[in-house]
């Protein structure tokens, strides 16, 4: 029993996570220029966290698509509407933050 996975969401500070094995992990939120609103943010994180870990996919995959989709939520006004980001949209802001990069490039 008991808890096997713990997220905290911490916005514009990013996520902290944790498992009942002890293991800790922490992602730095995305980039955004222009935040217009929050509402529906913290859904759009656990959307994009769920549609990875769900499958199968690791603990850090899942927070980073998790805060990618969050940071196109808070670009848009409303909690939800036409805005809604497609899965192609996500994973190519995933990988524009979190992906492989040289040197010169991180922490950008």
């Amino acid at each position: 029993g008991g808890v096997g996975l713990v997220v905290i969401k911490r916005g514009a500070m990013g996520v902290l996570a944790g498992d009942a094995s002890g293991e800790r992990w922490q992602v730095p939120a995305c980039t955004v220029s222009r935040v217009l609103d929050t509402n529906g943010a913290g859904d759009a994180f656990n959307a994009g966290f769920l549609r990875v870990w769900a499958r199968g996919g690791g603990v850090v995959a899942a927070l980073h698509v998790g805060c990618a989709a969050a940071a196109l939520a808070v670009q848009h006004e409303g909690a939800v509407g036409a805005w809604a980001p497609s899965c192609a949209a996500v994973d190519a802001l995933t990988e524009l933050e979190y992906g492989d990069k040289p040197w010169w490039q991180k922490g950008i």
